[in-house]
Order: structure tokens, then C-alpha cells, then sequence
């Protein structure tokens, strides 16, 4: 058993264990079913991570996800029923990239759906078959005088009453100053998702609201009856990511068996599956996808400076020569990332998460303490082919710089970039923190690696691979590896030397191995990434094959 096995296994005992003291007084006969279903559920949270991802910090979300011990007393009534714990805890492995934050109106919302619903979890306030019986009344007769098009929030109070709370991910929200984003939170697992004064979305979140869309499908219904009732699909995607597509399946989501998502735009509604039933009910408004707000970048309005590659990347034009910016010069601290400029209030950050890009040193002649080279108006990134704008705003007395953020979001699913909000503060010496390499080796052939390496796995250590590939190698970042002769590679940041892939923006010298398995033969490339140059962690490994 590995080291993070061991781990995981003394934190989930520890967890079932308190589980069972909490229990402990209860005469419940389906106790002993809600510890065996704690505990299998906890071990399944567990097995969705890949090996990469096995941390202590994951192991501790993973339980701090499920709640308080304590909590599941509450889960045997006197009726000698049983919430489903299923129904408790929405489960999503964290966003491939953190600083990727899907940032569309879709997607973007779709990682706050998945916030919200675990914060939801973790706080009791989904727990199917606890039905308020005076708002049940309350709502039947509000649903049919809310008109979504029309209606604000102050119409839903004023037909529903006070919502019992507000939040946006896992932040409970001060009711007397909300963001222009926010779910109101109401019984039965009714919650409504404002945006700028206007309802978004109404979400059915458990059967205990008793609605049926059309009168017909209600949570709970089988994903055959759900297609009978909202249409056949015009794709299916099984076993990939969820990029939220207009009339496409999307079936056992990441490989997650049984976790399916299905929208039609046309028909105002998005419906989201765990164990091949229902499990929630978003009614949109009807302009929910119109226009820009969808968030896309299609062919049409990309920039006439960008292209789209053979792999579907967008790629940037990135060799502006240089015009000088006294303006940003100097250094900026991050203080927000918001999706567009004017959502951004010096007073109130927006993101509630950790800012991965914490500072910016401009130098002159076009040079900063990143990757990135800059001209008036843009930082240029050579290596992922990005051309990201910027514009400084006075807000009062300060100073801000808007920055483009444009991560494999914007490259890879074509999402419109979000914005790095920095602070001009007062200039400091700049002192290198990031680790370096040394990156100045003479070229060495090795005939042996010559050619395309397509990506298979990420492992910790080059150990644990036995050459089966991962299932989830879809989600993986990296795709492939080419290899020129006389030391080149595709683009201008990255050449080889043999044992040696050197990244001239990064300053890192990732080694690479080579083994056979049952006649292939397989590469290890060491994934220096902010992990390693920022965090100081030791570098995992990438598992490609030769083609």
C-alpha cells in the first residue's frame, strides 16, 4: 500500500469512526446502513481522484465535504426513512487548472452550481424528503404568477417571502450588501440565481418541490424518461469533459458512471444527472444563451490577429515589435479576478478563491518577472502563443491594471478571457522567487526520442505506472510532445538535449526517461509547473508513447 493509501485510509477511518460515535445512542435498525454508506461514499470520492491529485489537502476537503460528523443523526427521522446520502453530496474533481476558471456564463456558472450544491451539502440544506409543507403551497402558487423574463428578485420576495439565505459557492452572503451574483436559498431545494437584478435561472434542486417541468419530468426520473420527455440528443459525448454544448448528452462525466448533463437552449432548460436519474432542474431565462453573453469566441468574432490550429487551439499573434509604456511600469499587486472589467468594486473582492498570479513586476524594454514580454497595450506570451490585453483605470486615488487573463480556457475552449485585477503600489527591488534551472547545456542527439509522444497518464513517480493508460487521460493538459531533430521542437520556448526538455521562458530543465513496455515504448517527462517554480514542489510526471 502507498503512502497516500495509508493516508487516505487512516483519514476516512478516523472520520467513519466519528460518524459512528455520533450514531452511537441511536436504536435507528437503518444505522448501521448510513455508516456503510458513508463510508462507501467517502471511498468513491477517493477513487475519483487521479494518483496526481492524492493529497492531504484533498483528503481533508474530501471530508470536510461530507460535513459534520454530527450531522447525520439528523438523517433518521421517526418516520423510519432514510435520506439518500447520494442526494447529499454533489461530487466534481477540482478544475484541471486553477487558474483556468471557466469564466463563460455557462460554464462559469456550472462551477458555481458545483460550489454551491457542496456548500449546500455540508450545511443540511439538501436533504430530500424534509418537505415545508407551507412553502410548497407558497410556491405552486408563485411559479405560476413568475414570469422569469420579467421578474427580479424583489418579485420572487415578493411572492416567496425572504429567502433563508444567500450565497455564491461556499460564501454565505451578507443579505444587506450582495454581490450583483447570487442564489437565493429557499426550502424544498428551490433556490433562484440572480445576476445584475434579474433572475438567470430557477433551480429544482430536490424532489421535495414537488415540480415537474411541463407537468412531466420531475426529479428522480430516469435519464430515458428524461429524453422521452425533453428530446433526443443530437450527440453524445461519454466519459469526457463537460463543455456544456447545446443538445449534446454528456454522459458519465469524466468517467464518472452515472453522472450525465443535458441542456436545450431552445426549450429554456438544463438538466443534471447522478445515478442515471435526475437530479436537478434548471429553467432559464430565454435570452439565458443570446449574444455575447454565452461567453464563446466563435470564428466570427475572434480577433483578426488570432487563428485557430490544427488542434483547435487559439493562437495569438505575439510578435508586435516593441513601443515603450511608461504608465506600467513598476510593480502591481493582484487584488481581484472578475469576469469582466466593471464588475470589478475596489472596495469588495470578487473572486473568492486564491489568487494564483499575486504580483507583476513591468522592467522596461519589454520585459517582466513572468514568462510573458509586453509593448504598449499587450503582454506577449511566446510559449502558449497568447497576446493578453491590458489598460490601467483611476479609481480614486489608486491605480489599477486590467489584464487579460488568458489561460487553456481561453486557448483550449475558447472562452472569453476574464481579468486579473493589480494594484499599483509602490515600486521595491524585485527578488527572484520562482525556482530556475539551468537551462545552458550543449545539444547531445538521442536518435531514440525522435518523433510524437502522445500522453497516456500522470503519475507521481515513474514507478507506479504499470503501462496501462489512465481513463481520464482527456482531461489531461498536456496532449503531446514532438521532438525535431537537431534538439527543436515545435514553437520558439522549448528545445532538447538528450535526457533534457529545456523551456527557455520558464528557465526550467525537465528530464525525460524512456521505457518499454510490452514492445512500446514509453517517455517520463518530469511537469515542472507553477507547482515547482512557485510552490517549490517536487515534479510529477507525465506518461507519454511513441507513435
Amino acid at each position: 500500500m502507498s503512502n497516500p493509501d495509508k493516508q487516505w485510509q487512516k483519514i476516512r477511518d478516523a472520520y467513519v469512526h466519528e460518524v459512528r460515535k455520533a450514531l452511537a445512542d441511536s436504536s435507528h435498525p437503518r444505522k448501521k446502513e448510513v455508516i456503510d454508506d458513508v463510508a462507501q461514499h467517502l471511498q468513491q470520492r477517493y477513487e475519483q481522484l487521479s494518483e496526481a491529485d492524492r493529497s492531504s489537502s484533498a483528503f481533508n476537503a474530501i471530508v470536510a465535504e461530507m460535513g459534520p460528523a454530527s450531522e447525520y443523526v439528523e438523517l433518521l427521522d421517526v418516520t423510519g426513512e432514510t435520506t439518500t446520502l447520494k442526494l447529499r453530496h454533489s461530487k466534481r474533481r477540482w478544475m484541471w487548472a486553477a487558474v483556468g476558471l471557466v469564466l463563460l456564463v455557462a460554464i462559469g456558472f456550472a462551477v458555481e452550481h458545483w460550489q454551491t450544491l457542496k456548500f449546500l451539502a455540508a450545511t443540511g440544506q439538501l436533504r430530500s424528503g424534509k418537505v415545508d409543507a407551507e412553502f410548497a403551497t407558497k410556491l405552486a402558487e408563485g411559479l405560476n404568477r413568475l414570469d422569469i423574463d420579467a421578474a427580479d428578485a424583489f418579485t420572487v420576495i415578493d411572492l416567496l417571502g425572504e429567502p433563508k439565505a444567500c450565497v455564491w459557492g461556499k460564501q454565505v452572503l451578507d443579505m444587506t450588501d450582495l454581490p450583483d451574483r447570487h442564489i437565493m436559498i429557499y426550502p424544498n431545494g428551490f433556490h433562484v440565481f440572480i445576476a445584475y437584478g434579474k433572475i438567470i435561472e430557477i433551480r429544482f434542486e430536490d424532489p421535495a418541490s414537488g415540480y415537474r417541468w411541463h407537468d412531466q419530468l420531475a426529479i428522480g426520473d430516469s435519464l430515458e424518461k428524461a429524453l422521452e420527455i425533453v428530446g433526443t440528443p443530437r450527440k453524445t459525448v461519454e466519459g469526457q469533459e463537460n463543455t456544456f454544448e447545446n443538445a449534446v448528452l454528456y454522459r458519465d462525466i469524466e468517467g464518472k458512471s452515472g453522472h450525465h448533463y443535458y441542456a436545450r437552449w431552445d426549450l429554456d432548460v438544463r438538466l443534471w444527472f447522478v445515478n442515471d436519474q435526475v437530479r436537478a432542474i434548471y429553467v432559464t431565462r430565454s435570452d439565458y444563451h443570446d449574444g455575447p453573453s454565452s461567453g464563446e469566441l466563435s470564428l466570427e468574432n475572434l480577433p483578426v490577429t488570432s487563428t485557430i490550429n490544427e488542434q483547435g487551439h487559439i493562437v495569438d499573434k505575439v510578435d508586435y515589435p516593441f513601443v515603450n509604456d511608461p504608465n506600467v511600469l513598476g510593480y502591481w499587486r493582484s487584488v481581484d479576478f472578475v469576469d469582466d472589467m466593471n464588475d470589478f468594486k475596489p472596495d469588495r473582492q470578487q473572486w473568492g478563491g486564491e489568487l494564483f498570479l499575486k504580483e507583476l513586476y513591468v522592467f522596461p524594454e519589454g520585459k517582466t518577472n513572468w514568462a510573458w514580454s509586453w509593448t504598449k497595450g499587450l503582454l506577449l506570451h511566446a510559449g502558449n502563443k497568447t497576446a493578453s490585453a491590458y489598460c490601467i483605470r483611476e479609481m480614486g486615488p489608486e491605480r489599477y491594471l486590467f489584464l487579460e487573463w488568458k489561460s487553456g480556457d481561453y486557448t483550449i475552449r475558447h472562452c472569453k478571457p476574464a481579468y486579473y485585477v493589480l494594484k499599483k503600489e509602490e515600486d521595491q527591488p524585485y527578488v527572484e522567487t520562482r525556482v530556475t534551472d539551468k537551462i545552458d547545456y550543449p545539444f547531445v542527439d538521442d536518435p531514440n526520442v525522435i518523433g510524437t509522444w502522445i500522453t497516456v497518464s500522470f503519475v507521481e513517480t515513474p514507478e507506479e505506472f504499470d503501462g496501462t493508460a489512465c481513463s481520464w487521460r482527456d482531461q489531461l493538459y498536456l496532449k503531446q510532445l514532438e521532438f525535431l531533430p537537431e534538439g527543436k521542437m515545435p514553437g520558439d520556448s522549448q528545445t532538447w538535449t538528450r535526457g533534457l526538455v529545456i523551456h527557455h521562458g520558464n528557465k526550467t530543465a525537465s528530464r525525460y526517461s524512456l521505457k518499454a513496455f510490452d514492445n512500446d515504448l514509453y517517455m517520463f517527462f518530469e511537469w515542472k509547473s507553477g507547482d515547482y517554480t512557485l510552490r517549490r514542489l517536487d515534479p510529477k510526471y507525465y506518461v507519454l508513447k511513441k507513435q
